[in-house]
């Protein structure tokens, strides 16, 4: 019997594509860049790039910088060959700004921050801010955060955040915030919606953390008046003091557990 072995470039461009799909992104592009010609253009393949995670998974739910030496060479070598693909990039705090200044990105609409601190998202919302275009760019917003503040500094902190953030995104229409929580020693979640600040007429879906269900409630009285999903946890449920709009039809709430 003739055996034959098949080699990965023996394989069609569809399977390729399909199976570096299934791989790391930036993996894949840090891999398979400069080694021949074939391969230079599957990575400029807009059904590779489209979407790109530029961070190393730290532990379940926290991500962090790739090494030093894959970043350098796709900050310096791929991603200015791609960036006209990019829609969708996830990124963290310590290599954020050099991601998105090394090249324009004109295609992108949603990015994703992990594992980032207030205190430096708002100094990425500045007037001064080399990547606030991209801010104003964006339709879809994600950002994780890692704090476990209850103090008024921070409380007075994210208000700032968000008055700034709905000031400067007024193409946002997607935004989700997961922040930690430390119910033991805190009763507000760190990313906890400073209501009295906040309103957008662009967003559609609104996905955040609230102390109280009379919190909740305040997310409907009329500040967003585009938002057709909303999704909350809640740190506390209790009988609210506050009515709900009679214009919600379905509403739904989800506790968080200890």
């Amino acid at each position: 019997m003739n055996s034959s072995t098949v080699h990965l470039l023996d394989l069609p461009d569809e399977m390729l594509i399909e199976i570096f799909n299934k791989l790391s992104t930036a993996d894949v592009l840090n891999s398979i860049w400069g080694v021949n010609q074939r391969l230079n253009r599957l990575a400029r393949d807009a059904r590779l790039t489209q979407s790109i995670d530029l961070t190393a998974e730290q532990s379940y739910d926290e991500r962090c910088s790739m090494s030093t030496v894959i970043l350098d060479r796709l900050c310096s070598h791929v991603l200015p060959q791609i960036h006209d693909n990019i829609k969708s990039l996830l990124v963290e705090p310590s290599s954020m700004q050099r991601i998105l200044r090394v090249c324009a990105y004109p295609n992108i609409h949603q990015l994703t921050l992990s594992s980032i601190e207030s205190k430096d998202f708002i100094k990425y919302l500045s007037d001064n801010s080399p990547v606030l275009h991209i801010f104003k760019q964006i339709t879809h917003l994600n950002i994780s955060t890692i704090e476990y503040y209850n103090n008024r500094s921070q409380m007075n902190l994210n208000t700032k955040i968000y008055t700034r953030l709905f000031s400067v995104c007024q193409r946002l229409t997607h935004l989700k915030i997961n922040g930690k929580r430390l119910r033991s020693y805190s009763l507000l979640p760190e990313y906890a919606l400073p209501l009295t600040m906040c309103s957008s007429s662009t967003i559609i879906k609104l996905e955040v953390n609230v102390r109280t269900i009379d919190d909740c409630l305040r997310l409907l009285d009329g500040r967003f008046n585009q938002m057709k999903i909303l999704n909350v946890i809640i740190d506390s449920i209790d009988t609210p003091l506050l009515n709900i709009d009679s214009h919600v039809v379905n509403f739904f709430l989800s506790e968080t557990v200890s």
